[in-house]
């Protein structure tokens, strides 16, 4: 992904939160890095931790990152992230999270839907869906996926274009899940969710955990090496992470934007170990809550 010519912004704060207490954890290349990962890239950039809302964000950081989903193979960018195996399990779990907090089952809005992986399933719940996904080649296959589903409707927009033009339509649930982090500007793409959430509505959100407890054995093992580099985000490579967040991140932006955070927790069923580690490293996970992802249900402050 190196010969892309990228547009790059360059922060002297904390985008999500404007502090300037940050900290450089380090660089990030453009390809797995493993533990020994000085051979291994191309070109680097640094990854910065917010001391204030625990934010970890690329600076800089590419904003033009459109061009990393027109150019990839939509099959094998979902294979890296989520696999036929455990799509079932994943929404299931998902509705258990939700299923108690949702006051209504009518409508429902799939925010980066990607290639509908989810989307069928948020069908079988919901009267009525709308999926919107920006990227021509992933819409193209969303289309393709969902052509026999009558209660959905799709559309090739950003979710600023959506609200734009969509300003009366209000949403029961409105769901993004893996989106947060690929955007230059989270913070804008949840206020346009709150403004879109009916009011007992609720807004389900999932993105990586920068507390995962797999990147403090692989900073220890950086760190012992005397490596410069750190495990956080994947600016300028697959599956495209510009920004980590905590719960302490949603804590702060549920306060900016004045919601509510119902629920919270972190998923820690993948760990991304050798086999022999992967058991005591997810009991750990469980035990510390610092697994891969933070899940989080958002409603509007009453």
């Amino acid at each position: 992904m190196h010969t892309l010519r990228l547009l790059l912004n360059f922060y002297s704060q904390c985008p999500v939160c404007k502090s300037k207490k940050v900290k450089n954890l380090g660089l990030r290349y453009d390809g797995s890095q493993g533990l020994f990962p000085c051979a291994k890239g191309h070109i680097a950039l640094s990854g910065y931790k917010c001391l204030n809302c625990d934010t970890v964000f690329s600076n800089p950081m590419p904003i033009n990152t459109q061009l990393f989903y027109e150019s990839e193979n939509p099959l094998e960018y979902f294979d890296t992230i989520l696999t036929k195996d455990d799509i079932n399990q994943r929404w299931k779990s998902i509705v258990e999270f939700v299923q108690e907090h949702l006051k209504s089952w009518g409508n429902a809005l799939d925010v980066g839907a990607g290639i509908g992986l989810l989307t069928q399933f948020l069908a079988q719940e919901f009267a009525e869906v709308i999926a919107i996904e920006p990227s021509r080649t992933f819409f193209k296959m969303l289309k393709e996926n969902l052509h026999n589903e009558n209660n959905i409707r799709v559309s090739q927009n950003t979710f600023e274009e959506f609200s734009q033009n969509n300003t009366t339509i209000q949403f029961d649930f409105i769901f993004i899940h893996e989106v947060l982090e690929h955007v230059p500007n989270p913070i804008e793409l949840l206020s346009f969710a709150k403004n879109m959430l009916r009011e007992n509505g609720i807004i389900y959100v999932c993105v990586p955990n920068n507390r995962w407890l797999t990147y403090d054995i692989v900073k220890l093992a950086y760190s012992l090496t005397g490596r410069c580099f750190t495990p956080h985000l994947a600016p300028l490579h697959p599956p495209f992470h510009l920004y980590e967040f905590s719960k302490r991140t949603f804590r702060y932006i549920a306060s900016t934007l004045n919601l509510e955070v119902v629920a919270m927790r972190t998923r820690t069923e993948r760990t991304y170990v050798p086999g022999l580690l992967h058991s005591p490293v997810k009991f750990l996970s469980k035990l510390l809550d610092k697994g891969y992802e933070v899940e989080v249900i958002l409603k509007k402050s009453t």
